[in-house]
């Protein structure tokens, strides 16, 4: 069966649906997440290949993060010293 294309209207209502419905369960998406957190999106990716930032779950093929664990994780990260930036290597 062919793909059909969604009407425009009704996939920014699906999406507007699928963000109220996981916020009220505590979780949000992963660009309101880096919004909360004062970054891109991108970073929330970068972070998630190197390990680093708030744990993710999955809904299917969906990433979200529970607002609860973004929140523990700005505490900690907040009472850590800050490292500066990693010093360039020195060539010779």
């Amino acid at each position: 069966m062919a793909k059909t294309k969604k009407d425009p209207e009704m996939k920014t209502w699906e999406e507007e649906f699928t963000r109220t419905v996981m916020a009220e369960a505590g979780n949000v998406g992963r660009r309101d997440a880096a919004e909360m957190m004062g970054v891109t999106d991108r970073t929330l990716l970068r972070w998630h290949r190197e390990g680093k930032g708030p744990p993710r779950i999955y809904a299917g093929r969906s990433v979200y993060y529970r607002i609860s664990d973004i929140e523990a994780w700005l505490r900690q990260s907040s009472q850590q010293p800050a490292d500066g930036p990693d010093p360039l290597p020195v060539t010779v």
